[in-house]
């Protein structure tokens, strides 16, 4: 008789960008025979647990300008209790001898990463309405200039969290609406100006009480 089973979740369940809810529940069952007649026992367990999908720029990898390597995501965009936090990071490098630059190997890049939330107003239909400025929680990093053949270069906003302060779980008459977004850009030091930017942007997310934490 087998005391144990294993099971994989891996594939079957969606994410979003603030994170998708799910219960998982399993339930043990035992039968037992005695004194003639079998009886059933069992026992249930659950587990709460939320699934993320990874907002990536669409051309994560060797810019067609500037021949740099750069990557821009946001790993989550989320409530934590305590506020609205975007998980992100943007990196670049540039390497040497890439086949791919239009810029000649001895070129230094400049490196421009910001990272920002903004909210948006609630429509008397609770969808989203126009953009509310300034945008809150902007991080723009201080440029950088790559050398060729440098390591990747990383950019983490505060400890890699952007986000709105609310200080407290969202009311159940409440709704939210942002979007966070992460951007990186790079461009040539020497010879002909170029270009290259990668955008992770989330689209606007609606939160409302059930995007509080377990």
């Amino acid at each position: 008789m087998s005391t144990s089973h294993y099971f994989s979740i891996s594939g079957l369940l969606s994410g979003e960008p603030k994170g998708k809810k799910y219960v998982i529940g399993v339930t043990a069952y035992k039968t037992e025979r005695i004194e003639g007649r079998d009886w059933i026992s069992f026992a249930t367990d659950t587990w709460n647990l939320r699934v993320f999908k990874v907002t990536t720029a669409w051309n994560n990898g060797t810019g067609r300008n500037t021949g740099a390597s750069g990557y821009a995501t946001i790993y989550r965009h989320y409530h934590n209790g305590e506020n609205i936090v975007m998980d992100s990071t943007a990196r670049a490098s540039n390497p040497r001898n890439n086949p791919k630059a239009k810029n000649p190997n001895d070129n230094p890049l400049r490196v421009d990463p910001w990272f920002r939330v903004i909210e948006y107003r609630k429509r008397a239909n609770g969808e989203a309405g126009n953009a509310i400025l300034p945008e809150h929680g902007r991080d723009t990093k201080d440029t950088e200039t790559i050398q060729v053949g440098n390591g990747s270069q990383w950019y983490s906003p505060n400890n890699m969290i952007v986000g709105v302060h609310l200080g407290r779980w969202i009311e159940e008459d409440e709704v939210f609406h942002y979007d966070a977004h992460t951007h990186l850009q790079v461009s040539t030091t020497k010879g002909l100006h170029r270009e290259d930017h990668w955008e992770a942007d989330t689209g606007v997310q609606t939160f409302t009480h059930l995007d509080n934490p377990f």
